[in-house]
C-alpha cells in the first residue's frame, strides 16, 4: 500500500538521478535534528500533561471514596446509636412495668443494666487484648530462646548415667 502522491521509483534528490553524488548540507541535518528535538519535547510535554491528569483523577477518586466512607461511617454510627436508644427505651419500659408503673425506677434499672453491659464489654475487650499480647510475647521469647540454643556450642559428649556415651 503506497501513500498517495509519492512515487517510490523516483528519487527525491535530482542530482542522484544522473549518478552524481549529492552535496552535504549541514544546515539540513541541523534542521532535522532541531525538528526531532522539538518533537521529543512536545511528546514529553504531552506525557507530563497525561501524568498530571492521571494524578488529578486518582486524587479525585480517592477523595470521593474517603467522603463516601466518612458518610457511611456517620450514617452507621447514627443508626447504631438510634437502635441502641430504642432498645434502652424498651428495656426501661419493661422495667417500669416490672416495678409496678414507677417510671423513675424503670429508667434507673434500665440505665444500670446499660452501664453494666458497657463495662462488661470493655472488660472482655481488655482481657482479650491482654491474652493476645501475652501470646505474642510467649511466641517471641520462645523464638528468641530457640535461636539462642542453636547458637550455643554443642556439648562435647552426651552422658548416659554419668558415663560417656560410646
Amino acid at each position: 500500500m503506497k501513500p498517495e502522491g509519492h512515487d517510490f521509483n523516483a528519487t527525491s534528490d535530482p542530482t542522484r538521478s544522473n549518478g552524481a553524488h549529492a552535496s552535504y548540507d549541514p544546515g539540513d541535518a541541523l534542521a532535522a535534528l532541531a525538528k526531532f528535538l522539538k518533537g521529543i519535547l512536545a511528546a514529553g510535554g504531552q506525557l507530563i500533561a497525561v501524568y498530571k491528569d492521571r494524578a488529578r483523577l486518582s486524587t479525585r477518586r480517592m477523595l470521593t471514596a474517603l467522603a463516601g466512607g466518612a458518610c457511611a461511617a456517620v450514617l452507621g454510627a447514627v443508626a447504631l446509636g438510634a437502635s441502641a436508644i430504642a432498645v434502652l427505651r424498651g428495656l426501661c419500659g419493661g422495667f417500669t412495668e416490672l416495678w409496678g408503673g414507677r417510671v423513675w425506677l424503670g429508667d434507673l434499672s434500665g440505665g444500670l443494666v446499660a452501664v453494666v453491659l458497657i463495662a462488661m464489654t470493655f472488660a472482655a475487650f481488655v482481657r482479650m487484648s491482654e491474652r493476645r499480647w501475652l501470646t505474642q510475647l510467649i511466641a517471641k521469647y520462645d523464638k528468641d530462646r530457640h535461636e539462642d540454643e542453636s547458637t550455643e556450642p554443642v556439648a562435647a559428649l552426651s552422658t548416659e548415667n554419668g558415663r560417656e556415651a560410646t
